[in-house]
């Protein structure tokens, strides 16, 4: 449960103030949080803006919300000395901040409130604030979500320069910290160029906890991401319960299970020891909403238009999206359209909460309300923003908790000393930094910063990406093994190394970060692996996926056997299983039974090829998503495809069909370079006719499959190939005939692809055959 805590007198939008709420602010300032922390609350949470509204004087002058407040880093920090257990989280914009300080700032709070801080990750929109940071154009939506990604990766990353027990302190020894436990974060970016390491150790519950408010898709998107709380506001149960399903439902793809992040709605509860008194109090509050000020209100969350000439008795007029708060844009119509609601009627429904939940009841009554939505999978706490302050929290305080605690909904005491203990999260392990983290995100390579091939160059990380390593993951030294490039831009060669699943630490890394480099890699002469021994090793790269459609070979978990007697001839330019959104980041090929002549296999660096574009054609791909599909015309793709090879591809391959959508450029991961996904299940380029699509892959496909950007393998039996599936494209070579070729593939699973203006890709079809066949 979380008390919004006003920086003034409280969240009441009027012209006067009732009785029990003339307490000045700077009393309140410890007052209330000290009452809060004996209720038990789980934390206090500021809101904040960088602009008085003085676009609007009459409004302005009439209420303290929007003219003065604390600074919320500052009022917490003091709020330390005077509470023990409640959390203490601020607000504060990605817009207007820099990572590193901002970084440096809750992580400083953190240590000095033994582990309670939290940080509410917002971005901003408000041209007034704008125009205090210079800022006089507005940021489009997307743009500013675009800069909070990245922002945010940056602070996380930050967050783990230090291991827990990194420093020593060791009278002893001499030594203050251990330096194999400082991680240096080496961050090049669209937005930020940040080295680290931040100058805060972690604290007792390792890093601030995130939390956020956004309810758009990129607001979702970037809460799935990385916030552990989320402040909504859904005013009916089926909202919020298809709010809570959505957003728990898409933390999986980020390896998140749904306990780890909590979904709080915002509640404004009026309570009173009856109906009666409840209601009287509600309409006390209504009376004091002056036209001015209601106004101003409803404009700022319609997003900032200008509601002065409708009039009031009339309809909400239609409104135009706006690049501000969309999802609170939405909420307002939403309301309007659904209650049949005039503008005054709306500023009256919203000015308390703001288009919250509003509850007007007894205890009892409001109790029954949160149980509900609780038990019914809308919300895992609740935003309590009290109608006034100090006497609307009281009220909450003592009539509201004792009904919830009788029900064994709300604790007696505090489960832990840390705010993540409370809440019920877990403490965050000191996680691996990859070659880049900013590469999790789009836009995670800045204009100016060098591409191309080998390991001063984005084929591998920098000096400084170097150093990014943890006990977990060992630092790679590439010297330990015996690297022989095949080709110039893709490919190498490692000898005098047998694969398995006992193999080092560090030599893991090694063979990870030359995968990373050469796109690529071969080892001959791997008798030794069983598909036993081929799985043990495959998963000490990632987490082992079977084929979606295809069949996994008996005795195994994951091996997909492609026998050339079983249609197993992959003769046609493509990455492996795009027509999935989250598909393989790795493939591991063994040579089973190779052909003496021919059944060679060649490899595209889908990387250079992105960077072989001229500038206008990289700009155009930029914006292009396609439509990947493993249902195709078959036959017209492969004309010369034997029997077997057709009834494969109708049996088994096309069993399930699925459609899914994906950016024509998209970020690597790990490495930061741009790649472009193409290959034969592109079915059409989105908003393009077949025609105009097929001209404009075949432009883009020739730069994938020049002469420069490939390299071509020659099997022998036992040879194993590994590649890198994000920045690749391949071709089996069908040469051979009716000689038997056999190889055994794993694959492991990999990410959503992210564009470069930071959205994902999505699966838009899923159907089996079956359905398929009735729906014809």
């Amino acid at each position: 449960m979380v008390p919004q805590t006003p920086q003034a007198l409280g969240g009441l939008t009027a012209t006067r103030t009732p009785p029990r709420m003339r307490r000045r602010a700077s009393g309140s300032a410890s007052h209330l949080p000290k009452r809060q922390n004996g209720a038990k609350f789980d934390l206090i949470f500021l809101a904040d803006g960088v602009a008085a509204h003085t676009d609007d004087l009459k409004s302005l002058s009439r209420t303290d919300e929007w003219a003065v407040g604390f600074e919320p880093l500052t009022l917490l920090s003091a709020l330390t000395m005077v509470t023990e257990r409640i959390g203490l989280v601020a607000t504060a914009s990605t817009t207007f901040n820099e990572p590193f300080n901002l970084a440096r700032k809750f992580a400083s709070l953190d240590q000095i409130s033994a582990g309670r801080a939290g940080w509410n990750l917002v971005t901003s929109s408000n041209p007034l604030e704008l125009e205090n940071f210079g800022n006089i154009s507005q940021f489009a939506h997307q743009d500013r979500y675009a800069r909070a990604e990245e922002f945010a990766d940056v602070v996380l990353g930050l967050w783990n320069s230090w291991e827990d027990d990194a420093f020593l302190r060791d009278k002893e020894s001499g030594l203050f910290f251990d330096p194999e436990k400082m991680h240096i974060l080496g961050y090049r970016g669209r937005h930020f160029r940040v080295r680290g390491p931040l100058t805060v150790s972690r604290s007792p519950q390792g890093h601030p906890v995130v939390v956020q408010a956004g309810s758009s898709e990129a607001g979702k998107e970037l809460a799935a991401r990385t916030a552990e709380v989320v402040f909504t506001a859904q005013r009916t149960l089926p909202e919020a319960q298809s709010f809570y399903a959505d957003l728990k439902g898409r933390l999986e793809k980020y390896g998140r299970h749904p306990d780890d992040l909590k979904i709080m709605p915002g509640v404004f509860p009026v309570v009173g020891r009856s109906e009666t008194e409840a209601r009287e109090k509600f309409e006390q509050i209504q009376s004091l909403i002056h036209p001015d000020v209601g106004l101003e209100l409803l404009s700022n969350l319609s997003g900032g238009v200008d509601l002065s000439a409708y009039p009031l008795d009339g309809p909400l007029p239609d409104l135009s999206e706006t690049e501000r708060g969309k999802s609170r844009q939405q909420l307002i119509i939403d309301l309007a359209r659904r209650e049949n609601l005039t503008i005054r009627q709306l500023y009256e429904t919203i000015a308390g909460a703001r288009g919250h939940w509003q509850l007007v009841g007894t205890a009892e009554t409001i109790a029954n309300e949160l149980e509900e939505r609780f038990n019914k999978g809308g919300a895992d706490g609740f935003n309590i923003m009290p109608p006034t302050v100090p006497g609307g929290l009281d009220d909450f305080i003592e009539l509201v908790i004792p009904e919830l605690r009788r029900r064994g909904l709300f604790r007696t005491e505090y489960e832990g000393r840390t705010l993540r203990e409370n809440l019920g999260l877990k403490h965050p392990a000191h996680r691996p930094l990859t070659a880049n983290p900013a590469a999790r995100r789009p836009n995670n390579r800045s204009p100016d910063q060098p591409t191309g091939k080998g390991p001063s160059h984005a084929g591998g990380p920098t000096k400084e990406q170097s150093l990014m390593t943890t006990s977990t993951q060992p630092r790679p030294t590439l010297s330990a093994l015996t690297i022989k490039p095949v080709a110039a831009r893709i490919g190498a060669e490692i000898a005098d190394i047998k694969l398995s699943g006992d193999l080092s630490d560090e030599t893991i890394a090694a063979i990870n970060a030359s995968l990373l480099q050469h796109k690529v890699i071969f080892f001959r002469d791997q008798d030794q692996l069983t598909d036993i021994e081929q799985e043990r090793f495959s998963k000490r790269l990632g987490n082992l996926v079977p084929h979606p459609t295809e069949h996994v070979r008996n005795g195994t978990t994951s091996i997909l056997e492609l026998d050339s007697s079983r249609g197993g001839r992959a003769d046609a330019w493509h990455t492996d299983v795009t027509f999935v959104d989250a598909y393989p980041k790795i493939s591991i090929l063994r040579g089973v039974t190779i052909p003496e002549v021919g059944g060679d296999t060649v490899w595209s660096n889908t990387v250079a090829a992105y960077d072989s574009l001229p500038p206008a054609l990289k700009a155009t791909a930029e914006q292009l998503w396609a439509t990947h599909s493993n249902a195709y015309d078959y036959a017209a793709q492969r004309p010369h495809a034997s029997e077997a090879d057709r009834r494969h591809y109708e049996e088994v391959f096309a069993s399930t069909v699925y459609e899914t959508d994906h950016p024509v450029v998209r970020v690597h991961p790990e490495t930061g370079e741009r790649s472009l996904i193409l290959g034969s299940f592109v079915q059409r380029f989105v908003g393009y006719s077949k025609s105009d699509s097929e001209q404009l892959y075949a432009l883009l496909q020739s730069h994938v499959l020049r002469i420069e950007n490939t390299v071509r393998w020659r099997w022998r039996a036992n040879d194993v190939a590994i590649w890198d599936n994000r920045a690749t494209q391949h071709y089996a070579v069908n040469d051979y005939g009716d000689s038997a070729r056999v190889v055994r593939r794993t694959t492991l699973d990999g990410d959503v692809p992210v564009s470069v203006d930071g959205r994902h890709s999505v699966t838009r079809k899923k159907l089996v055959r079956d359905a398929v066949t009735r729906a014809a």
